[in-house]
């Protein structure tokens, strides 16, 4: 209830009842209605800031039809159906190969590119360049299976097609659009695998050519074969592994890689087969071992 103050005072006080006091009576606080309204102003000048004249400037009409329809052209074919950097499936158990974050290259870039040779689709444009040497013997080393299997002609075109049959699937392993066309893919894989494969029996054999003789440059492609940006699917060295030597038992994959790559001992390698842990490439394969030999 508010009361007009006696004595000709501009104020006028409103009571609150706040609180019942034990004692008796009332508590009463007065509240001047001008102090109110002040704030009360200072809080719509905060949310409707004032009115400059530039704001008052009629809104300018502009048809569609006048946009310049280069443009928009240009702005439509920068809308992809389908992310390249980083596919709607990269986040598929399928996919296993990715590019090293931008965050930690900036750690040390050079840590994660390869320095004497090119496996898989990511450093795919430096086989021309700085990574050219290593490309020459991988043609040698194809050259040589080819020669070995002189009584099977067709051999290449068999590695080719089986190839064709796994594209999508060794696509579908890596995180981003391969911007290869087929021919080109297949031709990639055939090439690299090959050479990876030829690279294990030599050591198993002991066949020791100038890649073996310089320890620098056998050293420097185990280091590039576990890198994560230089990987190929592991099922594609499987099925290559089959039609370069389909002849009666051999050591498993797992054993020749480990062997080359860590020297590794038979009992690890027996760990790893014995785990049925489906390998996806080479450094995947390391990754095991080390998980096995926590366990």
């Amino acid at each position: 209830m508010a009361e007009v103050a006696s004595g000709g005072s501009d104020a006028v006080a409103v009571d609150i009842e706040v609180a019942e006091v034990a004692s008796g009576g009332s508590d009463a606080v007065a509240v001047d209605i001008e102090v109110l309204e002040d704030r009360v102003g200072q809080l719509r000048s905060i949310s409707s800031p004032t009115t400059f004249e530039d704001d008052k400037q009629e809104i300018v009409a502009f048809r569609r039809e006048d946009l310049n329809r280069d443009w928009i052209s240009s702005m439509k074919e920068k809308i992809p159906l389908e992310p390249e950097k980083i596919k709607s499936s990269s986040a598929s158990e399928s996919c296993s190969i990715h590019r090293v974050p931008s965050w930690l290259r900036r750690k040390n870039s050079d840590a994660y590119d390869p320095k004497v040779i090119s496996i898989g689709p990511f450093h795919y444009e430096k086989r021309e360049g700085e990574l050219r040497a290593m490309e020459e013997h991988k043609w040698k080393y194809l050259h040589d299976i080819i020669s070995r299997k002189h009584e099977d002609e067709g051999w290449l075109e068999d590695c080719l097609a089986a190839v064709k049959g796994l594209e999508e699937r060794a696509r579908n392993c890596y995180s981003e659009v391969i911007p290869l066309d087929s021919d080109s893919f297949v031709e990639m894989m055939v090439l690299d695998v090959c050479f990876i494969l030829e690279l294990f029996r030599r050591h198993i054999n002991e066949d020791r050519d100038v890649i073996f003789q310089l320890d620098w440059l056998i050293q420097a492609i185990c280091y590039d074969f576990l890198l994560m940006e230089n990987q190929i699917p592991f099922f594609i060295l499987e099925r290559l592994s089959v039609l370069i030597d389909p002849s009666g038992p051999s050591p498993s994959l797992e054993k020749n890689a480990l062997e080359l790559l860590i020297s590794a001992d038979s009992t690890l390698i027996t760990k790893i087969n014995d785990s049925n842990i489906p390998i996806r490439h080479l450094l995947h394969l390391l990754h095991t071992v080390f998980v096995l030999l926590r366990s």
